[in-house]
């Protein structure tokens, strides 16, 4: 009886020592879970925390999304533009210059066209005149060959030599319209072809010869007037 007393008792024992662990485990395990809880909250807060710092209101992202005034670049978008200025503003001083310049090529050759209708003109008139002196001179001469006796040697060697000068004068003044006609094919070519400088300077050639053979014809005609007065 006492052997089963004393059983019972430790088996009482055993049980209350067993409940005290499992109690004071369960109050341990309950505190630890506790704080992890705890623990895990905090650290959620503090992530929120670091992504409200990490992105800015949209306000901040506005003015971060604008690039800063610069009054560096402001400068260099002035000068940019001053420049574009410039540029149109030179384009417009060339245009305007190449027009005056084209319109005074037009006036300087509707000057030259006209000096040079002019100049056919004279020389036309010009040749007419020694034509004519020309024939009379010839009549003359002939008048003298058939009565050589009614004329000087002192007469017919200046008669000689004054047509010795004519001759000369001839033979250049035909030269001279080789070039003008050399000139003309060569003008007309630049014609054809829009070439203005190439027309201006097929026009003052032939100008120049022009003025050259209305030189030559007045030296023709005074030679004539001075045969002229010896044969007469």
């Amino acid at each position: 009886m006492l052997n089963k007393l004393l059983s019972v008792g430790v088996m009482v024992m055993l049980l209350l020592a067993a409940g005290g662990y499992f109690a004071a485990n369960a109050k341990a395990a309950g505190q630890e879970g506790l704080g992890n809880t705890a623990g895990q909250a905090q650290a959620e807060a503090a992530a929120q925390q670091e992504v409200k710092e990490q992105v800015p209101p949209k306000a901040t992202q506005r003015q971060q999304g604008r690039p800063k005034f610069n009054p560096e670049n402001q400068e260099m978008r002035e000068q940019a533009r001053m420049k574009a200025k410039e540029i149109r503003q030179n384009k417009q001083a060339d245009r305007e210059q190449a027009a005056t310049a084209a319109k005074a090529q037009r006036e300087q050759a509707r000057m030259r066209a006209k000096e040079i209708r002019q100049n056919k003109r004279e020389i036309k008139e010009l040749r007419e005149t020694k034509q004519e002196k020309t024939k009379l001179a010839r009549e003359l001469i002939k008048t003298l060959r058939e009565n050589p006796e009614s004329f000087p040697e002192e007469k017919a060697v200046a008669v000689r030599e004054q047509l010795r000068l004519i001759k000369e004068n001839r033979e250049k003044f035909a030269e001279s319209l080789g070039r003008i006609r050399d000139e003309s094919a060569s003008l007309r070519e630049n014609r054809r072809n829009n070439n203005a400088p190439g027309m201006k300077g097929n026009a003052d050639n032939i100008f120049a010869v022009q003025e050259a053979r209305i030189q030559i014809l007045k030296e023709m005609i005074t030679d004539l007037d001075e045969l002229l007065a010896l044969l007469t």
